[in-house]
């Protein structure tokens, strides 16, 4: 018997790289999409290099691979042709075929303005920033073109073997011998990008579709999780400074949490909170 085919655009990212090889291992064979940076090189992984804002290409490709699954991790912090014009076309182009993939898209937190934070998956959605209003635009998209899909809205996804790039600032400021800035007024959920690759092999092989959202079991601070994630990924957080999101120019939402009570009532993959996988973590330094 042949195996579940399954599209995964940005299959070089950050969460993409790891869910391609769990994937792979669960049994699907993955057409992994990307544009500069390699796929990881895995049996049962096919790199697919591709500019995803090419619509009539991308079209071509989902017709070509005919996928029984659809993971649409692809983003951009400021392109809306990547993050709204790119999930309609790729949910458009899916429907239209003779039998419609299961299809998954990740959002994100940011859907939320961050007043009151512990958001569920009842709350109405109302961003405050572009990046935001991108990925709410392309839920709607997805939605209206597949009613079935699955919509997982992470907040902060990290790991513990490499830099996600929401620390790349304080890296750089590190090397450069200048102090930087955690807010310890901006809250988020954090959840290891295992875990959120995880969920999504399971919401797949279970096509569970609908809104779902996929934060850490913990509410921590930016301050509390910057420099918890630094000293775990062997680096000093001595150059780190609290700082405030109340005070800074732009406007950012204040707290982002989320409550993932659903995926946990009904899935078997766990989300560890921040404080659990990094609470080992502390110190000066």
């Amino acid at each position: 018997m042949e195996p579940a085919r399954m599209l995964l655009t940005g299959g070089s990212g950050f969460l993409g790289s790891v869910l391609a090889v769990l994937a792979a291992a669960a049994g699907y064979r993955v057409w992994a999409t990307h544009l500069s940076n390699p796929v990881p090189d895995r049996r049962g992984v096919t790199p697919v290099k591709i500019n995803l804002t090419d619509y009539s290409a991308l079209t071509a490709l989902v017709r070509e691979s005919a996928p029984s699954v659809v993971v649409h991790t692809a983003y951009s912090m400021s392109d809306s042709a990547i993050n709204a014009g790119c999930s309609g076309e790729l949910a458009a182009a899916c429907a239209a075929l003779a039998r419609p993939p299961f299809f998954l898209y990740t959002s994100t937190d940011l859907v939320f303005d961050g007043r009151r934070g512990m958001y569920s998956e009842r709350d109405e959605p109302g961003p405050v920033i572009e990046y935001g209003r991108q990925k709410l635009a392309a839920e709607r998209a997805v939605s209206a073109a597949l009613p079935s899909a699955a919509i997982v809205r992470p907040s902060l996804i990290y790991d513990l073997r490499r830099l996600p790039l929401h620390l790349d600032f304080a890296l750089k400021a590190q090397r450069g011998g200048r102090t930087f800035e955690f807010f310890a007024d901006e809250f988020r959920s954090p959840v290891h990008v295992d875990d959120l690759a995880a969920m999504i092999v399971e919401l797949c092989g279970r096509r569970l579709g609908g809104l779902w959202h996929a934060g850490g079991t913990d509410r921590v601070d930016r301050w509390w999780f910057g420099t918890h994630l630094l000293r775990a990924l062997g680096y000093p957080a001595s150059m780190a400074r609290r700082g405030s999101s109340a005070a800074s120019a732009s406007r950012r939402p204040a707290d982002c949490s989320l409550c993932s009570a659903k995926a946990a009532g009904q899935l078997d993959t766990a989300l560890r909170g921040a404080v659990e996988v990094l609470g080992k973590f502390d110190g000066e330094g």
